[in-house]
């Protein structure tokens, strides 16, 4: 049964040398140094050599028949992972002309077995360069509407309306039952104002079952949405220093310090921008997709096929 392969996944399978090369590129011991003999004549100051002369249809090999050709070269470099790509350029350059002479050699030897006519090759094919054209209009069109001056500008959109948010900062007691929260309660309020924190951190540590307990149910900052409805709830109504009623939810009984309050501030430019950009770029492509849809005649039968069509992958070989 023929089952092609993509050319990326091809491009790695031949390239046999690349495991050992890599351990070439990356000797964990120096070689030893070999003198160099200077040379017999000295080349004057204003006669640097000429640059060779080269362009991406420059032949490298020929196989059969066949040209294998510099653009061949870098196209396939394009497509390895970036660990390969660090290799040194006498490395690469020799080991990517031996694989396209292998892969070539290989192609021509399906061609007189009669593979070339396959069906699945031909919708490799298709498929390939459909994929590899709508690529580069993908980022053509990314690349004009993500830009610096357009990610700057969505961001002082954003800031422009931008409503501040309130954020508090407490520390809280989780115990099973109301009637050990309402107690732990009237020991905290009972206490002097400038010991109420103190002792509240001491009988969290002491009776708190919440992972907070340890540090004397300290939560840090949190903004709306952080906590569950209706511990936000009575945390939002506090004043600061005050401490809550108990207040139920799933995990169990809760009391609040509420020890201070403040406006969310705005998010930095940088902290936004990958989102900006993201969004940008969804955008745009949302937008010039739906362009073409309606500009263009399209019409759908996939209707017509059940979906688990998709598995039958003998009809390649039919």
């Amino acid at each position: 049964m023929l089952n092609p392969i993509p050319s990326a996944a091809l491009a790695l399978a031949l390239l046999w040398p690349m495991g050992a090369l890599a351990q070439q590129g990356d000797a964990s011991e120096p070689a030893e140094e070999t003198p160099v003999e200077a040379p017999a004549e000295t080349v004057e100051a204003d006669e640097a050599p000429a640059e060779p002369d080269f362009d991406r249809d420059t032949v490298v090999a020929e196989v059969n028949g066949t040209t294998i050709t510099l653009g061949h070269v870098i196209g396939v470099l394009n497509k390895l992972p970036e660990q390969y790509q660090q290799l040194p350029d006498e490395i690469l350059y020799t080991s990517l002309v031996d694989q396209l002479i292998n892969q070539q050699l290989l192609a021509q030897s399906a061609t007189a077995d009669g593979d070339g006519d396959h069906p699945s090759i031909a919708i490799a094919l298709d498929n390939e360069r459909r994929g590899i054209l709508a690529t580069r209009e993908l980022q053509r069109i990314v690349g004009d509407a993500v830009t610096e001056e357009a990610v700057r500008a969505a961001y002082d959109a954003e800031i422009a309306d931008h409503q501040p948010e309130t954020e508090w900062n407490a520390n809280h007691i989780l115990v099973e039952s109301e009637v050990a929260a309402a107690d732990l309660r009237r020991q905290v309020v009972e206490a002097e104002p400038d010991a109420r924190v103190a002792l509240f951190e001491e009988l969290a540590r002491e009776h708190s079952t919440g992972p907070s307990g340890e540090s004397g149910g300290e939560l840090g900052w949190f903004g709306p949405g952080q906590m569950v409805p209706a511990f936000e709830e009575a945390a939002s109504g506090l004043e600061t220093g005050e401490v809550s009623a108990p207040v139920q939810t799933q995990f169990g009984w809760h009391i609040i310090l509420l020890k201070e309050t403040r406006d969310r501030p705005a998010p930095s430019f940088e902290e936004r921008a990958p989102a900006l950009a993201e969004q940008l770029r969804d955008d745009a492509i949302a937008v010039r997709i739906e362009a073409l849809r309606e500009a263009g005649e399209v019409t759908s039968s996939a209707e017509s096929v059940p979906p688990s069509a998709i598995r039958q992958r003998q009809l390649l070989d039919e």
